[in-house]
């Protein structure tokens, strides 16, 4: 997974729409981790994500969809991950 800055989207596939935008893809995952905590990996509000990255050539710009992108979030943000990104955040 890249965690280079950049131009991210994550799109609402059924609905065409732009969710948010992002400097980084750790950004955008911790909120794909949100709607699958919020919905469930299976969940249609999960399935119809996509994220694509806007400052690279277009055949390398589309990084995951759906239930690959829900693993995606999993793999990066997980609870010893987020624990120790609180505590770097707390100083600690």
């Amino acid at each position: 997974m890249s965690t280079d800055r950049g131009v991210f989207e994550l799109i609402d596939t059924e609905s065409a729409n732009l969710v948010g935008d992002y400097e980084s893809e750790a950004a955008a995952l911790r909120d794909v981790l949100a709607t699958v905590e919020a919905y469930g990996v299976d969940s249609p509000e999960v399935r119809s994500l996509a994220l694509v990255r806007l400052d690279v050539p277009r055949e390398q710009g589309h990084l995951a969809a759906g239930a690959d992108l829900a693993s995606r979030a999993l793999a990066c943000h997980t609870p010893s991950a987020r624990n120790s990104a609180a505590v770097a955040a707390t100083g600690g």
